[in-house]
């Protein structure tokens, strides 16, 4: 279809279209619908109802949409016109050819961004280490050949050193979850 005499109302039409067909998510098409719902009542003239003459002056429209609605923010004005935007380049590009037509999809990941913005997936075993200063490694002989290792922070409280005593003790063979082995009773398995 020559997008020269596409309507400006087929973007509800196709928005709808998208949004039953699960092309786009329903948030998506709400949002643009909405961005494309404030300029639509200032489109009078045959022209002027043209997506083309549209996508030229979304300048001008907002700034319209802005003298009528004064308690937008310069920031919502720009939303609804990128929205409005995204609207009716998506528009075109299915008007073009509707059969083939698809929607690239973004999806998120977890991870950090880098420099060009783009995320960068999350390494497995990627964790965030304490500075070297803040903690000591320590190394327990328990018996030949084996020795316990761990970093602990600086400045370790007593409430700290019961947690790493219950959860250890959880993984000796002859634990007795019913003895009292804290308190040094002779209670526990030996």
């Amino acid at each position: 279809m020559e997008n020269e005499s596409l309507e400006f109302s087929k973007v509800f039409e196709f928005l709808d279209y998208a949004g039953n067909k699960g092309v786009l998510n329903s948030n998506t098409t709400n949002v643009l619908r909405a961005a494309c719902t404030k300029i639509n009542p200032f489109l009078e003239t045959k022209s002027e109802k043209n997506v083309s003459w549209v996508k030229g002056n979304l300048e001008e429209l907002y700034r319209r949409v802005a003298n009528k609605d004064q308690s937008l923010t310069p920031s919502s004005l720009q939303s609804y016109k990128s929205r409005a935007l995204k609207a009716v380049t998506l528009l075109e590009k299915w008007a073009d050819n509707p059969t083939t037509w698809h929607q690239n999809l973004r999806t998120r990941r977890a991870g950090k961004k880098n420099n060009s913005g783009n995320v960068q997936p999350k390494k497995s075993g990627e964790e965030k280490h304490t500075p070297r200063e803040e903690a000591i490694e320590i190394s327990y002989p328990l018996r030949a050949g084996f020795n316990f290792l761990a970093t602990i922070p600086r400045g370790l409280k007593m409430s700290e050193v019961k947690k790493i005593v219950f959860h250890l003790a959880t993984y000796a063979e002859d634990f007795n979850p019913s003895a009292d082995w804290l308190s040094g009773d002779k209670k526990r398995a030996d």
